[in-house]
């Protein structure tokens, strides 16, 4: 059986040689065989990872059910080593929220690494260029070629970005509808010593489907190239320039018809312009200097064209140039660290719409070690950036929703003290948002602003087995003219003994606004066992329960969460 196990390996490792590249693998051949030959020896195959399972059961009075009874999740990362070859592997599950109409979803994917060439197959995501394929995820195949030391360089992938999903008028969660999108690309270049070139593809284009075409027939099936080049050169240890500049190719309705034209339009053959393309650029360059190992100046500016758009970004924003310089300084012996963003921007470039904005932006963020156990951190921007928000307890929501917005200013203040014995800390946050909400990757008209004021007092108690948080919170929302305040005192317990950690929290919020005053008190319990030094079992119980003067606008509800989670790490 030993004999049998060790021919097999051998031929692995003879089939791993024959595809390594003959000049890569001339180098260090010797220094292979002799690593492949200690780990046949010993551990010729070793895996080590995570796997966990979560079972969620919910139970609501008052309101309709918000999730389902019962949700199960299951989800694993491991990574396998066979013989030096890597292969990382992810698997997630969950079943679909059938009051909500939401997909279930399976997500599975593993990236073999080995030396300088990594694969990616199954649910996996890649990052190109901020113009081209930005982070999006995709399920497919993509292959990377990279040495540690630099060199020639190449990552190419193909794959579905999105599934199809139809417009369901029953379901209370608003999902837009998509057709089914696939692409692919590739990036290659050179880089060595901090220089770099490198160039970069992107083709995705929508499968058509007459059933969503019925249903939603708003949206329509896109095609979209897009072409990027990015250069960085070193000079010297203090002065570095990096540029960038993309051509995106768009037909926003594929099914329209074909038009003549040049080479460079059709993409050298990959796409095909029709009545409703479009093209348009996109373009930055930065030049950094290092003034001193404390204190650096960067220059920048930031060009993108109105309607430019790349299909492999989940959200971006177009339309607007920027110019600046930033600044970063280490001063009184690090203990004062400085960062500055000043700058011009403007959007309308080419006087589409009646207004044009052209502003002044910038940021300055300080940070204060005022002593070592005290710390005081401010800063302040109004440039405009995207936030994932939190709708947190908001009863008028049908779920504790998740959405995108855009910050146009936000003020913070805050510090943090501890005592020398490390028993007694305390923290304050004065913070300050004005936002602009996103829908269906538009900016909308929508303002909302969040002031907010919070303390937490924190002591450690048992022979630092405990932990005694007692926190206030104040808030005031204004979207449009609605102004909702909130105080939300609250009390946390974290307590460890031996193989058992539990913690409970009780924060009740009192709302007040034009309807009147309403109440959500929000409990929680969770305890821990640590089964062996790899496993554990967590069970975790929330309820929240509402009441108040306006039930027309906020029904009186109780809604009760049970969870239990079992990891196993190996």
């Amino acid at each position: 059986m030993v004999a049998i196990t060790q021919n097999m390996f051998r031929a692995i490792l003879h089939i791993i040689l024959v595809v390594i590249p003959l000049s890569s693998f001339a180098q260090d051949v010797e220094q292979v065989i002799k690593r492949t030959t200690e780990r046949l020896k010993d551990q010729p195959i070793q895996i080590h990872g995570q796997f966990q399972m979560q079972g969620t059961m919910n139970q609501i009075r008052g309101l309709e059910q918000r999730i389902d009874p019962f949700s199960l999740q299951i989800q694993a990362n491991t990574t396998l080593d066979i013989l030096g070859v890597q292969a990382p592997f992810q698997f997630t599950y969950c079943d679909g929220k059938t009051l909500y109409r939401l997909p279930s979803f399976l997500i599975t994917g593993i990236s073999p690494h080995y030396r300088n060439f990594t694969l990616h197959a199954g649910d996996r995501s890649m990052h190109f260029s901020d113009y081209t394929l930005a982070g999006h995820g995709f399920r497919g195949i993509g292959f990377e070629y990279q040495k540690k030391d630099g060199g020639w360089f190449a990552l190419t992938f193909y794959g579905r970005l999105k599934r199809s999903f139809s417009n369901d008028i029953e379901s209370r969660q608003s999902l837009e509808p998509s057709f089914k999108r696939m692409g692919y690309g590739f990036k290659t270049g050179y880089q060595k010593n901090g220089n770099e070139i490198a160039l970069s593809l992107l083709h995705v284009s929508d499968r058509e489907n007459n059933a969503i075409i019925v249903q939603s027939p708003g949206i329509s099936p896109a095609e979209n190239v897009v072409l990027d080049i990015q250069i960085k050169k070193q000079f010297g240890p203090k002065w570095k320039l990096e540029g960038e500049v993309a051509r995106s190719l768009l037909n926003r309705d594929a099914r329209q018809l074909s038009l003549e034209s040049g080479t460079w339009d059709r993409a050298f053959g990959l796409f095909t312009p029709n009545t409703s393309f479009e093209k348009h650029i996109a373009w930055k360059a930065a030049f950094n200097y290092k003034i001193h190992p404390r204190h650096q100046l960067d220059f920048y500016i930031d060009h993108v064209d109105p309607g430019f758009r790349s299909l492999g970004a989940l959200f971006f924003q177009n339309d607007f140039e920027r110019i600046g310089i930033r600044t970063h300084h280490a001063l009184a012996k690090q203990k004062i660290l400085v960062n500055t963003d000043l700058g011009s921007e403007k959007n309308n470039l080419r006087a589409f719409e009646g207004n044009r904005l052209q502003r002044l932006r910038g940021s300055l963020r300080i940070q204060w070690q005022v002593l070592p156990q005290w710390l005081w951190a401010g800063n302040y921007s109004n440039i405009r950036q995207t936030n994932k928000l939190y709708a947190y307890n908001n009863p008028a929501l049908p779920v504790d929703s998740i959405f995108l917005a855009i910050t146009n200013q936000q003020a913070q203040v805050q510090s943090v003290f501890q005592t020398s014995d490390h028993q007694h800390n305390l923290t304050g946050l004065i913070q300050y948002q004005d936002l602009q909400q996103i829908d269906q990757e538009k900016i909308t008209d929508q303002t909302s602003s969040n002031r907010l004021i919070s303390f937490q007092y924190g002591k450690r108690l048992m022979n630092d087995q405990a932990m005694l948080s007692i926190n206030f919170t104040w808030n005031k929302n204004q979207i449009d003219q609605v102004s909702i305040n909130s105080w939300s005192p609250g009390m946390i317990w974290n307590h460890r003994h031996r193989a058992w950690t539990y913690s409970m929290a009780v924060i009740p919020s009192i709302f007040t606004d034009k309807t009147g005053t309403n109440q959500i008190w929000s409990s929680r319990i969770q305890c821990k066992y640590q089964l062996s030094k790899k496993q554990y079992l967590q069970l975790a119980y929330r309820t929240i329960n509402r009441s108040g003067s306006a039930p027309a606008l906020y029904p009186v509800f109780n809604d009760q969460t049970a969870k239990i989670l079992y990891q196993f790490q190996f």
